[in-house]
């Protein structure tokens, strides 16, 4: 997979998006006495978009990349474009290091700056990763570095010191379907729909 489409010359944002987690979990019960164990087995981040009645330019415009998108080798960034972080995101974040899979220190905010991350922000990772940050509200401390908890976890440690993207995060998709569909009323109006599940690369 080489491609990457950029979707920022989107010719209207859509008027419904479904965003979402899909989830690969398990679980084990012991038949000796009920318990039960949760295994992890990873996780893809998924969305649905919909435009309704585009006008002619709007819908080849849309209906051009799509077709691009159709073909498997294609991937593009997608975000969640209802998404606005709660944190003051101050300074410019870099991973330093990771505590566990759900656990993770970051640097580079402004010293001790109050409630840089709110639960629900999402951060994007150099490894192409997409989470969220799960703490109410997080201080930087005196050297600007945080600890904070995540979910999902991390599938791979990124580079020390690599970037961390709070402004726009998305991940990388591909079509989940071998096609897009749509329905016209001509002479001029279309809508479009179409899914998309996360690359993993």
């Amino acid at each position: 997979m080489s491609t990457y489409v950029a979707v920022n010359f989107f010719a209207k944002y859509p008027n419904k998006m479904d965003w979402g987690l899909l989830r690969f979990d398990s679980q084990m019960s012991s038949p000796l006495n009920g318990s039960t164990q949760t295994i992890r087995r990873g996780y893809r981040w998924k969305c649905a978009l919909s435009w309704n009645k585009l006008d002619a330019a709007q819908a080849q415009t849309l209906e051009a990349w799509l077709t691009q998108m159709s073909s498997k080798s294609n991937m593009c960034l997608i975000r969640d474009f209802t998404y606005q972080a709660q944190g003051s995101l101050s300074g410019a974040p870099t991973f330093t290091q990771k505590n566990t899979v759900l656990n993770i220190t970051l640097g580079g905010f402004t010293a001790s700056a109050i409630g840089v991350l709110k639960a629900g922000d999402f951060l994007q990772f150099s490894t192409y990763q997409l989470v969220r940050v799960m703490d109410i509200s997080v201080d930087a401390d005196a050297t600007g570095a945080v600890t904070i908890n995540i979910e999902p976890e991390l599938r791979a440690t990124p580079s020390v010191a690599s970037v961390v993207t709070v402004i726009d995060p998305s991940c990388y998709m591909q079509m989940s379907t071998q096609g897009y569909s749509g329905s016209k009323e001509p002479p001029r109006r279309t809508s479009l729909q179409v899914d998309f599940i996360e690359v993993i690369p």
